[in-house]
């Protein structure tokens, strides 16, 4: 934990641990220090944004952020992270949108990015509020609207 990025950098070269694995650890403990400043400046972080700021990292420094912080607010963080958002997805996904009427393309990362941050706020919780939330949000698909009278 004390070292800085040379010497953690050193550290990896004595015990022989590859590269790849080496950039990996330099990276994540850089990015978790940083997200832990972020938690203690920002304490009252929403579900959405500690999801967001907490998804890219391996458990190991998840639990490495744990045990270094003190502020109980960043605990909390963490601990909701593991217990309550790590796992959230859409129920729907690409061939569910292309069912309803949506054409496949590049919104649909946009479309399924929107509707992960609905579950992650809790404004979804169901399958058919996740297709409301979806036709609201982005409009009815063209062939549900053409067939409209």
């Amino acid at each position: 934990e004390p070292l800085k990025g040379e010497q953690l950098r050193e550290l990896t070269r004595r015990l022989n641990i590859k590269p790849k694995l080496a950039e990996t650890i330099l990276w994540a403990k850089e990015a978790a220090d940083e997200a832990l400043v972020r938690l203690y400046r920002q304490p009252d972080l929403g579900r959405r944004e500690i999801y967001h700021l907490l998804h890219m990292f391996p458990t190991e420094f998840l639990l490495y952020m744990m045990a270094k912080t003190r502020q109980e607010a960043s605990q909390r963080a963490i601990s909701l992270y593991f217990t309550q958002l790590k796992n959230v997805q859409p129920q729907l996904r690409g061939r569910d949108l292309r069912a309803m009427g949506y054409t496949p393309g590049p919104q649909f990362k946009i479309m399924l990015q929107s509707l992960l941050d609905a579950r992650l706020n809790q404004e979804v919780s169901t399958i058919e509020e996740e297709r409301e939330y979806i036709r609201t949000h982005f409009g009815r698909p063209a062939v549900e609207l053409a067939a409209a009278p």
